[in-house]
């Protein structure tokens, strides 16, 4: 089997495909998944002979390896059937796609008919790079809760360019749903990616894009968007469980906070839902902008450090939305 760095099969370079980018490892397989032409009797191990399912292409591989799933993208997506649980320390997945921002093509979708996924997508592994995909969850089900789901085991995981979009049906905007939850996970990397969504109204109180709860520590956002379409001021993009929730630190940088709505004719309240007495600390540097939101945190609960310029309110925009 091929390295990583140099893997070919006929004309395709894995390294050259968009949207793979310099993922190269000297050790483990590529699987390949293509919910359009492959076969879960096939091998995976080259586009010609892909797996069908993401199930199936998570299955060959092999804990500890280095292997790669490459997800095949496609005008239809893929759907799961069952929750998806990646338990397999280094291990790692990667849509191939134009690398585009909001809903890219390399797509991970619930199935209509499944219900009560809290969430979709399970990660309790560690050490793994997720890369240039889009999980989407929207079913007509309020117990649905979340996109993606980081336990306390899931530490120093990369994630780039992965778009997490929940409450992506009218039925999932229940007080406690979101987009990505970290509950426990501690040193994970999320660069360039987006939490949100903004097709599906924000119309209920206390529910969030991220949400953090187990003592989360030392996470970082990097020039990564947080936003939503919002029905209701009292709608957060993070949102922290308790006192507890975050350890340590939660590092922002370079990061966008956007909330719109109907002509801008709401704001959020706070951008962060943070209680009181919480032990840890939210950093924000770099160039960091908010949109439609009246205030940072408007708990003030002096645990937020911001390290750019105080921006000024300007009308009905919100908070810093003019220069």
């Amino acid at each position: 089997m091929a390295r990583h760095e140099s893997l070919s099969v006929g004309s395709l370079n894995v390294s050259n495909i968009t949207g793979a980018g310099n993922f190269q490892f000297a050790q483990g397989k590529s699987f390949f998944v293509d919910p359009n032409a492959g076969s879960d009797s096939n091998s995976g191990l080259s586009p010609t002979s892909a797996k069908k399912t993401l199930t199936a292409g998570y299955a060959a591989c092999t804990a500890n390896k280095n292997d790669v799933v490459y997800l095949i993208g496609n005008n239809s997506g893929i759907t799961l059937s069952a929750q998806l649980v990646w338990a397999k320390n280094y291990t790692h997945l990667v849509g191939l796609c134009a690398p585009v921002g909001a809903a890219k093509r390399s797509r991970i979708f619930q199935l209509s008919t499944l219900i009560a996924m809290d969430p979709l997508i399970s990660i309790t592994a560690t050490g793994c790079m997720f890369k240039n995909f889009y999980v989407f969850q929207g079913v007509d089900d309020a117990t649905s809760k979340y996109a993606v789901g980081l336990t306390s085991s899931a530490q120093r995981n990369y994630f780039e360019n992965v778009h997490f979009a929940g409450i992506g049906h009218d039925t999932m905007d229940v007080a406690t749903a979101g987009s990505l939850k970290l509950d426990g996970a501690s040193e994970n990397l999320f660069y360039n990616c987006q939490i949100g969504l903004d097709t599906i109204g924000r119309g209920t109180a206390i529910n969030r894009e991220l949400y953090l709860d187990g003592s989360a520590s030392r996470n970082k956002f990097d020039k990564c968007l947080f936003y939503c379409w919002a029905d209701n001021a009292d709608h957060t993009l993070i949102e922290v469980a308790d006192s507890t929730g975050i350890d340590r630190y939660l590092w922002l940088h370079d990061c966008t906070f956007l909330a719109e709505s109907t002509n801008d004719t709401i704001n959020l309240t706070s951008a962060f839902g943070l209680p009181a007495l919480t032990q840890g600390y939210i950093l924000i540097t770099g160039n960091t902008t908010f949109h439609g939101i009246s205030d940072i945190d408007s708990n003030n609960r002096g645990k937020v450090f911001n390290g750019v310029a105080a921006p000024a309110a300007s009308g009905a925009g919100g908070l810093g939305t003019e220069q």
